[in-house]
């Protein structure tokens, strides 16, 4: 807040600045990312696809855990210092918790993308 020259404060806005862009273009990838794969869950089961029951290993499962812990704490900080997210920050956050979730342990489309990850990862 500044006083004009009439003697009353006038509001300012929050400027766009890298952390407002940094924050929105994430969470558009995150919330994109999550479309997709909701998209991909449903047109497998759209088109007949068959039901396979998969169960992970000890090491491919712990990957999964420290992956969504370290994505979490990631979104979780850049929520947190951005300027942008001022007065929503608890909400974002839940949000990206419940999105990465989701992701991470009940949409098999992106477990197979991080399992093809964590493989490519440990061949090299």
């Amino acid at each position: 807040m500044f006083q004009t020259n009439t003697g009353k404060e006038a509001v300012t806005s929050v400027p766009w600045n890298a952390d407002a862009a940094v924050l929105v273009f994430v969470h558009a990838v995150l919330f994109g990312l999550l479309i997709y794969a909701i998209s991909r869950v449903c047109r497998s089961t759209r088109s007949g696809g068959v039901n396979l029951t998969v169960k992970r290993g000890e090491k491919s499962m712990n990957f999964l855990h420290i992956f969504y812990g370290v994505a979490s704490v990631v979104l979780a900080l850049l929520t947190q210092v951005a300027d942008a997210a001022k007065g929503y920050k608890a909400g974002i956050i839940f949000a990206d918790y419940m999105v990465l979730t989701y992701l991470c342990f009940f949409n098999c489309w992106f477990r197979n993308t991080i399992f093809r990850l964590y493989c490519q990862i440990q061949e090299d």
